[in-house]
């Protein structure tokens, strides 16, 4: 796992293949790459929030369409400094707009310092 500063960096990875999964990290963080693996054909923003669903929306991301496979992948780094999360991290993963078995965001890993 790589280091930042010195620090190693936590890897948490959630399976949230149910229509109101939502994803959570408390604690002070710092969000530097987020993984996530759907099959939903259709592109979807995904509000990584502070604290909880009623928290200051930080880091607004679009999932990608759809690939070759029936599913899309998506990677997104967050830079040296990455992303901080004051007060704990929440996402909503949107996958009670969907139906039978289609899911923005079914796994997800998180890569962040802290909490």
């Amino acid at each position: 796992m790589k280091n930042i500063n010195g620090t190693q960096l936590i890897c948490k990875s959630f399976n949230t293949e149910s229509a109101d999964a939502t994803i959570s990290i408390s604690g002070r963080l710092r969000l530097f790459e987020f993984h996530s693996v759907g099959n939903s054909g259709n592109p979807n923003l995904i509000s990584f929030k502070n604290k909880n669903r009623s928290g200051k929306v930080i880091a607004p991301l679009v999932t990608e369409r759809e690939g070759y496979w029936g599913a899309y992948k998506c990677i997104y780094n967050f830079g040296p400094n990455g992303i901080l999360f004051p007060d704990g991290l929440f996402l909503d993963t949107n996958n009670n707009s969907n139906s039978g078995g289609t899911y923005f965001i079914s796994n997800s890993s998180f890569f962040y310092e802290g909490a």
